[in-house]
C-alpha cells in the first residue's frame, strides 16, 4: 500500500496529473469518496485568490489497497490567521481486505 501527498503545483487536467495517474496505479483520494466532493481549491495565495477561483493543486494519491475515502479541505485560517498560502487537505482511507 502506498499513500502519496503533496502540492503538486498542477491541477487535475495538467500533463503532470495525468501522468500520474496514467498507469491506474494510483488514484486520487478524491475520486474514492463515497459522494461526489466539491471542487474546493487547494490554493488560495493567502486569501487573495476567491473560493471559486481557486485551483486544486495538492494532492492525496493512493494504491488500490484503499477503499471508501474522505477527503475534504480544512479550515485555511486559524484565530485569523493564515495558516499558508495552501488550504491543508485532509484525508481518510481504509484498507481494503
Amino acid at each position: 500500500p502506498i499513500i502519496i501527498t503533496g502540492d503538486f503545483n498542477a491541477p487535475p487536467e495538467s500533463e503532470v496529473i495525468q501522468q500520474v495517474l496514467a498507469d491506474g496505479t494510483l488514484s486520487d483520494v478524491r475520486s474514492l469518496a463515497p459522494t461526489p466532493l466539491e471542487a474546493n481549491g487547494t490554493y488560495h495565495e493567502f486569501g487573495k485568490i476567491p473560493p471559486e477561483k481557486q485551483p486544486i493543486i495538492d494532492y492525496i494519491f493512493v494504491t488500490n489497497h484503499f477503499a471508501g475515502a474522505a477527503c475534504t479541505p480544512m479550515p485555511e485560517k486559524w484565530e485569523n490567521i493564515f495558516l499558508s498560502d495552501h488550504t491543508p487537505v485532509y484525508g481518510e482511507v481504509t484498507i481494503a481486505n
